[in-house]
């Protein structure tokens, strides 16, 4: 049977939605500056093979939604919840700890500002913070990716990780968390 990796259709759904870190400009629609970071849905007729349903998250809502966000310390809010995946939009000031998470997938889009992210190695220290959810200590033996604007990178699940935020800089991204791969279903 053949298996489709759920993370990269989240992903490049995501990516798309975002604009990956561009404005937003359609002709056909007047500019949504106070447009909700809510889905719109597809309507009320769900699909001949499938009961779910797209959710569509404009540019400029999720603009509004990081204004929301602040400016002082790292701040998220989750704006859509599903059995297989969480989309989480972020705002960092300052270097998090490192995490690794036992079962969920990382895939991170980011919309502006600058950073490093530092995966893999392993973690020395560090507690458990919930059930597969591990942060605090030190990386030792990571490799560091310069992120900016339009960037997208994928962590998987068991990979330690950490972003690190010079001062002065900040960073806001979009994280979808993603369940380990599932069997696709045939159409």
């Amino acid at each position: 049977m053949m298996r489709i990796r759920y993370v990269s259709a989240l992903c490049i759904a995501a990516a798309s939605v975002v604009g990956c870190g561009q404005k937003e400009q359609r002709a056909a629609r007047p500019p949504a500056a106070s447009a909700p970071a809510t889905p719109a849905s597809d309507g009320d007729t769900p699909s001949s093979r499938s009961s779910a349903r797209v959710e569509y998250y404009p540019s400029a809502g999720l603009g509004a939604l990081a204004t929301k966000l602040g400016g002082g310390a790292p701040t998220a809010k989750s704006f859509s919840k599903h059995s297989g995946f969480i989309a989480i939009q972020i705002r960092r000031t300052a270097t998090g700890e490192p995490e690794v998470h036992d079962a969920w997938t990382d895939v991170t889009i980011v919309q502006s500002g600058r950073a490093s992210l530092l995966t893999g190695g392993t973690v020395q220290g560090g507690r458990i913070e919930a059930p597969g959810e591990h942060r605090g200590g030190t990386i030792s033996g990571g490799k560091p990716y310069p992120l900016a604007a339009g960037d997208v990178i994928i962590v998987p699940a068991g990979v330690a990780h950490q972003f690190e935020i010079a001062r002065g800089d900040s960073l806001r991204y979009l994280t979808i968390k993603v369940t380990p791969d599932r069997p696709a279903t045939r159409r």
